[in-house]
């Protein structure tokens, strides 16, 4: 399971931690 944690916005375009979560296929909270 992956937990990505947004600090300041909601910007998921460049969202290094976001992009690398969904490519490992594992759950994202």
């Amino acid at each position: 399971m992956n937990i990505v944690w947004f600090k300041r916005d909601l910007r998921a375009y460049d969202h290094e931690p976001l992009r690398q979560a969904i490519k490992s296929g594992d759950p994202i909270l």
